[in-house]
């Protein structure tokens, strides 16, 4: 399977692949293994403040349009 596959299968399923972050995002920055490079992305794209950053642009762009929140 290509990454194009992937993307576009995942796509599919409902997941946002319009944005995806590779090792080489890292290391054509900083000198480093392509270890280091994942762990230098797994931890900035799960921290708590990206993670809440995120939640709150989904929440404004959500009532920028108008949409009407879900009862949970």
């Amino acid at each position: 399977m290509t990454t194009d596959d992937a993307r576009k299968f995942l796509a599919e399923q409902g997941f946002f692949t319009g944005n995806l972050w590779h090792i080489d995002d890292v290391t054509s920055l900083y000198q480093c293994s392509n270890e280091d490079a994942y762990k230098v992305l797994e931890m900035a794209l799960t921290n708590e403040y990206t993670m809440s950053q995120i939640w709150d642009a989904i929440e404004l762009i959500a009532n920028d349009l108008d949409l009407e929140e879900n009862e949970n």
